[in-house]
């Protein structure tokens, strides 16, 4: 049972890691077709990289215990 929380856990980790980094090297020429709540989004939310990295290792993390479980 813990074995399989760790293999969803790691799923979750590295997509959010992923995703982070989507986020954070997302460049968008076209800030005027988007809605205002978009906008109000994607300037308040700056992720760094140390949080990707904590995400990433995070998943390795639960990947590993997956494997030695």
């Amino acid at each position: 049972m813990f074995k399989w929380l760790c293999l969803i856990l790691s799923m979750g980790c590295v997509a959010n890691a992923t995703n982070l980094s989507k986020k954070v090297n997302k460049d968008d020429d076209n800030k005027d077709t988007d809605f205002p709540e978009i906008r109000t989004i994607k300037n308040e939310i700056r992720w760094s990289k140390k949080e990707q990295l904590y995400w990433l290792l995070g998943g390795i993390t639960f990947i590993f215990l997956f494997l030695i479980l």
